[in-house]
């Protein structure tokens, strides 16, 4: 007993304690290779320490560790095996540089964990393997700098000016530490601030382990489990390629402005929320059971990511999914990095929600499952490629869509909703770049304010062309076309066959008669550039006609229309009537000319005088046939007999007027009059007009032949 009192008094000694310090600063450079310094030293009886300005430099003599206080139990040493136990542990003031010389290959910790680790090649060091364990460390005040000396602006250099650390069960190995840290805080000179962190953590030479792990920063918060495997600690610095992760996350809310104040690469996402597992590199992630939101964008499946700091390459395999992704993300998020704007249409999707699987990345995509959007749901397995130029874009595979609003869509007004499924394969999602193939049953599609169900449709559009296949079994249209129809703007081309099984003008919202049914048969061959400028043939056969009180029949009726060097020429022939134009003029310039030609012949009738007519050059015929459905439809009580006969010209501006009309009789109302002979001739502002009538009836009662003459 006597024999420790006097141990002690003797360390308790200034001059033993300077000699106790100088023997551990030796113990750390003869067997470790540190250097390093220790300014005071002080043991109380009761084995407490306390260490004052504890110095460790690096390789370049520069500081790498530095503690202005250093307080701890000591509850022994195992000089076997290089074990230092202590309790209690307080640090106070201290600092801890990483620095990287341009000329070194590493951080100069790094060298200094080889002088720890027992995989050192100094054969000294690893014979001398210093171990810690602690119960408790207490750490305040602690400075922290890792810099890469000449690289500034594209290196992740870390300043934290204040840091403060709560541990149990510490455990330094060599360069390998064990720790279930309780607390810790750092305020950082140019990045975000860690208001809480917590975990059992552990920080080897090939990996990073916290499990139970929170964090919290201003807009960032992290509850779970990860782990980091690595090669090296240098490799730490490539973290996105080199650095594999293994985390379970419980609930995540990532700012994605912090994250990239670490990996300037990722992009701008905004505020992400996550939970589920995550396996693997930053550029090669696979996540299982995943949770995921980005603005009103969210996602829940299984995924795997690849090139995901670099989004013009991204990769994404997503499985058993439901992911919803809205328009307004997309443009805030996803335009800014990828330069490609969505098509006008497609914004009016406004959002779109897929249960099922996406696999491929921004450019090209194979899509599976239910989908849902502002205009409607469905479903598909489709494949799209080159979805990043419209232009260009391709699909193929299979769509059903439920009331989807076409018209929409394509900003038809004419066209309403849809319910259509089939299969489709083409590129292009604009009337000038479409050149689209499908198979389709639709179900039906609103058009003109009426629905028209069950069509099949087996044909393509390219060039603003359709040709193919189209057949119609709706309650009130049937029929079937085949042929091709262009919507070319400038000069349109039709040539087509149609039979029309059955068309109830009424219910379609063509004729106000409640009754009134046609059936026909079409073939078209056609080039149409407007009402003036078309030529080729029209036929219809097979004409029937119901009303409710009459029914009607015709054989056949041909348009047949020629146009070349300002010259017209246009034939109509059927059971109806034959007639024909020929010469200069512009149908829609006809009627306006004949308008003023009788003004001028009727006082009663004064239309609006027009000095801007066209030029014509008009001669006309035609022979009537049969027009009692034309009568009926138009003027009921008209009646004009077979073998009328009308001819003669019309030129203007020089308003010459020609009409010659012969019929066997024309009845209206009780008015009948046989063998009428009518003669109109105008020269500009004079004309003649004839009128021979041989007999004629009113009310059953006949009259002498009629006469009359007039200039």
């Amino acid at each position: 007993m006597l024999f420790l009192i006097v141990l002690f008094s003797v360390l308790s000694t200034e001059t033993a304690q300077t000699w106790l310090a100088q023997k551990a600063t030796n113990y750390l450079s003869e067997n470790l290779g540190i250097e390093a310094k220790i300014a005071g030293l002080k043991i109380s009886l009761t084995k407490d320490i306390e260490l004052k300005d504890v110095y460790l430099a690096d390789d370049h003599q520069d500081t790498l560790i530095f503690i202005g206080n250093l307080q701890f139990h000591f509850n022994g040493f195992n000089t076997t095996n290089k074990i230092l136990k202590t309790s209690n542990v307080k640090l106070n003031n201290g600092k801890l540089y990483l620095r990287k010389h341009p000329e070194d290959d590493v951080f100069n910790f790094q060298n200094f964990i080889n002088k720890l680790s027992s995989n050192s090649s100094n054969t000294t060091a690893s014979k001398n393997l210093f171990q810690w364990k602690s119960s408790t460390v207490e750490i305040d005040s602690m400075k922290f700098i890792k810099h890469r000396l000449g690289c500034d602006d594209s290196c992740t250099n870390i300043f934290i000016d204040y840091s403060k650390i709560s541990i149990k069960d510490f455990h330094l190995n060599g360069g390998e530490v064990d720790a279930d840290v309780k607390s810790f805080v750092y305020t950082d000179r140019y990045r975000f601030n860690l208001q809480r962190l917590s975990g059992k953590a552990k920080f080897h030479s090939d990996y990073i382990e916290a499990k139970d792990f929170e964090l919290k920063t201003e807009e960032t918060s992290f509850s779970g489990s990860a782990r980091l495997d690595y090669t090296s600690l240098r490799t730490l610095g490539y973290f996105v390629d080199s650095v594999t992760i293994n985390a379970e996350i419980q609930e995540a809310v990532v700012s994605s402005e912090e994250f990239r104040s670490w990996l300037p690469a990722f992009p701008d996402f905004g505020i992400i929320e996550a939970s589920g597992h995550v396996e693997g590199v930053v550029n090669d992630l696979n996540g299982t059971n995943l949770k995921a939101s980005m603005g009103s964008t969210s996602f829940e499946g299984n995924c795997s990511v690849k090139n995901a700091t670099h989004a013009k390459d991204i990769y994404i395999e997503a499985t058993d999914m439901n992911f919803v992704a809205f328009v307004e993300d997309y443009q805030k998020y996803i335009v800014p990095l990828s330069d490609y704007e969505l098509p006008g249409n497609f914004k009016k999707l406004k959002y779109f929600n897929l249960s099922g699987s996406y696999i491929g990345d921004l450019n090209e995509i194979d899509l599976k499952g239910k989908v849902k959007t502002a205009l409607g749901n469905g479903q598909t397995d489709i494949a799209l490629t080159n979805v990043t130029n419209p232009d260009n874009l391709s699909y193929k595979g299979f769509i059903d869509l439920k009331d989807f609003e076409l018209g929409t869509f394509l900003e038809q007004d004419d066209i309403g909703k849809t319910s259509i499924k089939g299969n489709v394969n083409g590129t292009g999602t604009t009337t000038e770049t479409l050149d689209f193939s499908g198979d389709l049953d639709i179900a039906y599609l609103d058009f003109y304010k009426y629905r028209i169900t069950n069509i099949l449709a087996n044909g393509r559009m390219y060039e603003s062309k359709f040709t193919g296949e189209l057949s119609v079994n709706d309650q009130n249209l049937q029929g079937q076309f085949d042929g091709l129809v262009d919507f070319n703007s400038a000069l349109q081309h039709y040539n087509f066959n149609l039979a029309l099984k059955h068309a109830d003008l009424y219910e379609l919202g063509v004729s106000k008669d409640t009754v009134a049914v046609l059936t026909s048969h079409f073939s078209v061959d056609l080039d149409y550039e407007d009402i003036n400028n078309f030529k080729g043939e029209l036929g219809i056969s097979d004409i029937t006609y119901a009303q409710k009180d009459n029914f009607f029949f015709f054989d056949s009726i041909s348009i047949s229309s020629l146009y070349s060097n300002q010259k017209h020429s246009i034939k109509l022939n059927s059971q109806l009537l034959d007639a024909q134009l020929d010469g200069e003029f512009n149908i829609v310039d006809v009627i306006p000319s004949l308008d003023q030609i009788t003004g001028s012949f009727f006082k009663f009738y004064s239309p609006e005088v027009k000095t801007d007519l066209a030029t014509l050059d008009l001669e006309y015929k035609a022979q009537i046939k049969n027009v009692d459905l034309l009568t009926l439809l138009f003027v009921k009580e008209l009646t004009v007999a077979p073998g009328t006969e009308i001819n003669g010209y019309l030129r203007m501006p020089s308003q010459e007027f020609k009409m010659d009309l012969y019929s066997p009789e024309i009845k209206y109302s009780e008015s009948d009059l046989y063998d009428l002979r009518l003669s109109v001739d105008k020269v500009s502002d004079s004309g003649e007009i004839d009128l021979v009538v041989k007999h004629y009836e009113y009310e059953n009662v006949s009259s002498t032949p009629i006469i009359l003459c007039s200039t």
